[in-house]
């Protein structure tokens, strides 16, 4: 049997057609986005510094050397930091993943840091302002 005779024979079978083709695309598109919104808004004369946790590792937070609240697996938490530059370190709890870095935190934003898994010995860390 062609499909193309049977479309064209058939104006139904060809909207149907069209509208499942159209609803998989939709559907493959949207299945990656990712809520970047935190319900978080930063004390007054403070900033916030967001790890969201997009891992399925229990992470460690180190800001400034000192530890901090952990972050869960696939979970996200917020430090509010007088604004200025911190050193923010992230170990995987019980394991060998590490990350290190200087973040800005600014008065009266979030500091986002979105981590990812990258290979077996670090995360992949994105940083941005919201």
């Amino acid at each position: 049997m062609n499909i193309n005779r049977v479309l064209q024979s058939c104006p139904f079978a060809a909207r149907a057609a069209a509208a499942i083709f159209t609803a998989a695309g939709l559907a493959a598109m949207t299945a990656g986005c990712e809520d970047d919104s935190f319900p978080h808004t930063p004390p007054d004369g403070q900033g916030s510094l967001i790890v969201d946790n997009r891992t399925g590792d229990r992470l460690e937070v180190f800001i400034n050397g000192v530890e901090s609240t952990r972050v869960d697996n696939y979970d996200y938490e917020a430090y509010d930091r007088e604004p200025g530059v911190c050193r923010v370190v992230l170990q995987e709890r019980h394991g060998s993943r590490s990350y290190r870095e200087d973040v800005d935190i600014l008065e009266g934003r979030l500091t986002v840091m979105r981590v990812r898994w990258f290979d077996s010995y670090s995360y992949e860390v994105d940083i941005y302002f919201d």
